[in-house]
């Protein structure tokens, strides 16, 4: 890939990959665009001024994300001998857009395509240039990214995913909660489901005070669900969870399932999550 002078290749360009950087309340996707300047006997100067952003992943194709721009415009000369260069181009991602791509990407690698401009001179004369490229993205060096950042840690909806400081009482809570989101993150939906019941058991073993504390509450919600006081209901929605998710804790000779989908697993970790991080408080 190159950007060039009319038919004179100025640059060679290569981003090797695209980096998440944590703002306040946002993200910020950094485009490092390596260059290689030619050498060459006129004095070319090269420019980068943005790069459009699309992504792909499966069956969704191209979806624009925005249009990368540097914190400042560097220009590139030529000499008479070849050197390399990097221009950052940085692109601003809300939460929602991060959400969107683990979307789009569905536990799988998505490949991010740029279409790079800029302008080239050479003895005053100025020609817009540009080009395009593919940039492969691993979902395992995504997912280390999103957990470096912080976003591993705010499950989806800004629901704060609760790791500080945990009481010894309630790691294996934790644990099981971790695992549900690197499931979640790897498409493996029924496991993720699975992580979630062992989260939602623990934790509602601590609050109610029993082993198989689910048992009495869900005989009051078939009994009398309409004489609930909101304490009672508010205890039906920890066993109601459970309920759902047992049938993932076993295997399908069991009477367990194994077929759950990307937006069931989303929508338990999200409740088991809230539910872990408003009973941890009072724990």
């Amino acid at each position: 890939m190159s950007l060039n002078y009319h038919q004179y290749s100025v640059a060679d360009i290569d981003v090797p990959s695209v980096y998440l950087m944590k703002g306040v309340g946002a993200y910020e996707l950094m485009i490092p665009v390596g260059l290689k300047m030619q050498s060459h006997k006129d004095k070319y100067e090269l420019r980068i001024d943005s790069a459009r952003a699309f992504i792909s992943s499966g069956n969704v194709k191209n979806q624009l994300l925005g249009t990368a721009r540097p914190d400042d415009f560097q220009t590139y000369p030529t000499f008479d001998h070849s050197y390399q260069g990097t221009q950052d181009l940085r692109l601003m991602l809300q939460p929602q857009q991060l959400s969107a791509i683990e979307d789009i990407r569905n536990g799988d690698d998505f490949e991010v395509k740029l279409e790079i401009r800029g302008e080239a001179r050479l003895n005053g004369e100025v020609q817009r240039t540009h080009d395009k490229l593919t940039v492969h993205i691993p979902r395992s060096e995504w997912v280390k990214q999103l957990k470096n950042i912080g976003f591993m840690d705010v499950l989806l909806m800004e629901i704060p995913f609760p790791v500080a400081e945990v009481p010894e009482r309630l790691e294996t809570v934790h644990h099981a909660l971790e695992e549900a989101q690197r499931h979640f993150a790897n498409a493996e939906y029924a496991s993720c489901v699975a992580s979630c019941r062992t989260a939602i058991q623990e934790i509602g073993h601590h609050i109610f005070d029993g082993k198989d504390w689910a048992t009495g509450i869900l005989k009051r919600l078939r009994e009398g669900a309409t004489d609930m006081s909101k304490m009672e209901r508010d205890s039906a929605l920890y066993a109601v969870v459970r309920h759902y998710t047992h049938q993932a804790h076993h295997g399908e000779g069991e009477g367990g399932s194994r077929h759950y989908s990307r937006s069931e697993a989303q929508m338990i970790l999200r409740m088991v999550a809230a539910l872990v991080s408003g009973a941890t408080s009072s724990l």
